[in-house]
């Protein structure tokens, strides 16, 4: 009898971290090598994990900085967790942050949080990882810009994205959005032109492993009536993410800066 329970109570038992450790493996073979080693040679300082519900590739990032930029919650250094893509992808857009006013630190919220988008039965992006939440920016003189005190709404309403801002900091959050826009890297923008839920930060959504990239309005900036506003018929159909697109938006808004500046000289004399 007792030989008996010994057997059935080690058949049990002896079960449970078999099967945890299969969890595990099958998790490991799922995971976006490609991703793992791209982020390793960006030189982004970052650990593998936490496995949780819906991300594929999870990483931790201690430090809270990735390439150049410091990620904060607060004024405290963030320790996101996201998966692999989001942090690659925030790594290739550096280029883009440091031709916005050289911004050197960005304001977030969490990367990573299971929950469906509200009033619907889709999951967020945040709940696999792959949703990253901008509150505000730092730029490389010390300036702080947040979206809620500093965004100006309907800029995007006539002939360019950016349009025509009254302050600076109205000036530098639209066209970071825009720019982040041209870059391919998302799958959808949203501002606080788009709803009331959005009024105080910008929600990046990248796109996940094998997604299509399909871009049918030309833009993924979601604002009420986008679709319809001249500088969007002009955007192209088709375009990837790549570094080389990156760096010909960089130059782009390099450009355009160089306008800026010369016109508020020329007020000036």
């Amino acid at each position: 009898m007792i030989k008996t329970f010994v057997l059935v109570f080690t058949l049990i038992f002896g079960l449970v971290p078999t099967a945890s450790a299969a969890k595990k493996k099958a998790r490991k073979r799922n995971l976006d090598r490609k991703c793992l080693s791209e982020l390793r040679r960006s030189g982004t300082v970052f650990r593998l994990g936490p496995y949780l519900k819906g991300m594929r590739t999870p990483v931790t990032i201690p430090g809270g900085k990735i390439g150049k930029i410091q990620y904060m919650n607060g004024r405290k250094k963030a320790k996101p967790v996201m998966d692999c893509r989001t942090a690659l992808a925030l790594y290739r857009l550096y280029p883009i942050f440091s031709a916005n006013g050289g911004i050197s630190s960005i304001l977030v919220g969490r990367f990573y949080s299971y929950r469906y988008i509200k009033n619907s039965s889709d999951l967020s992006r945040h709940a696999v990882g792959l949703g990253i939440d901008i509150y505000g920016i730092t730029t490389a003189d010390g300036k702080t810009y947040t979206v809620s005190s500093d965004y100006q709404k309907g800029l995007g309403l006539g002939k360019t994205c950016e349009g025509h801002p009254r302050a600076r900091g109205a000036r530098l959050l639209r066209q970071l959005a825009c720019d982040l826009d041209r870059s391919h890297y998302f799958r959808a923008i949203l501002t606080p032109d788009a709803d009331r839920d959005h009024r105080d930060h910008f929600h990046l959504s990248v796109y996940a492993h094998r997604e299509k990239r399909t871009r049918k309005y030309r833009t993924t900036l979601i604002e009420y009536q986008v679709f319809s506003y001249p500088w969007v018929k002009r955007l192209p159909k088709l375009g990837n993410p790549s570094s080389k697109r990156v760096w010909q938006v960089v130059r782009q808004r390099r450009a355009s800066n160089r306008r800026v500046i010369r016109k508020k000289h020329h007020r000036k004399k």
